[in-house]
């Protein structure tokens, strides 16, 4: 890595705006033995609420019996419905062999209050229901889930009452079930992934923040081609032509 994760942990403290946000996100690619270490202490700082929860997530994908509680009852109960969304996309890949009867309680009381939202249509995402469904199957079973799903029915909005209705035919079959409800989920991608790591956007983001803050990188020789670098507006030329 260029810079070391105490590095980056300390320069969180100091960011602010969307510099933080790309912090946050390089410390999700710390390597896996230091990972841990580097997003506990994060937790600590002042952090927005969708930055509080990507650190949730990270943790939970390490250690998903301590830290699967604190991002649900984090996202869910955020006051950004973005978090909450975010925090729902997340947790089919985390819930391993299902959440226990409190997590789960939370999930289905998020999902019938949003629905019962009147105003829903105006910031719903397409992987709401088939997420949250995707999160209770492994405790719930799929008659339990089948039984959520049909009594909300009613407030579905069109589209998701269509699918909901072609999921109908395979009740019957477990694994077909869950294939559709994931294909449901990720139609507009409705799932939160990692940071790519080969995205030199966030990189030279990342590289401009710290350089910043006054923070050298520990491996220079990793270096990241930021094309603005070397720009200076006072200098910058622009050919005139003549519109005529």
């Amino acid at each position: 890595m260029r810079y070391n994760p105490a590095q980056l942990v300390e320069a969180v403290g100091r960011a602010r705006g969307d510099g933080r946000y790309f912090l946050v996100g390089a410390l999700l690619q710390v390597p896996v033995e230091e990972r841990e270490e580097a997003l506990a202490h994060v937790l600590n700082q002042q952090l927005r609420a969708d930055e509080r929860l990507s650190v949730l997530a990270g943790l939970a994908r390490l250690r998903p019996t301590v830290y699967l509680a604190p991002l649900i009852e984090t996202g869910l109960r955020s006051r950004s419905i973005n978090v909450q969304q975010t925090a729902i996309a997340c947790l089919p890949s985390l819930v391993g062999d299902g959440l226990d009867a409190d997590l789960g309680r939370q999930v289905e009381r998020w999902l019938r209050h949003r629905l019962a939202n009147p105003r829903r249509e105006q910031t719903w995402a397409t992987w709401e229901i088939p997420a949250a469904a995707l999160a209770l199957l492994p405790s719930y079973g799929l008659d339990r889930v089948v039984g959520v799903l049909t009594a909300i029915e009613p407030r579905m909005l069109p589209e998701e009452r269509q699918k909901w209705r072609s999921l109908q035919q395979s009740v019957g079959d477990y694994q077909t079930f869950t294939q559709l409800l994931r294909d449901w989920a990720m139609e507009n991608g409705g799932e939160a992934d990692d940071p790519d790591p080969e995205d030199p956007t966030a990189d030279i983001a990342v590289d401009r923040v710290m350089k910043r803050l006054g923070y050298r990188p520990t491996n220079p020789d990793s270096a990241v081609h930021d094309p603005l670098a070397d720009f200076d507006p006072l200098t910058y030329e622009v050919e005139y032509k003549d519109p005529s």
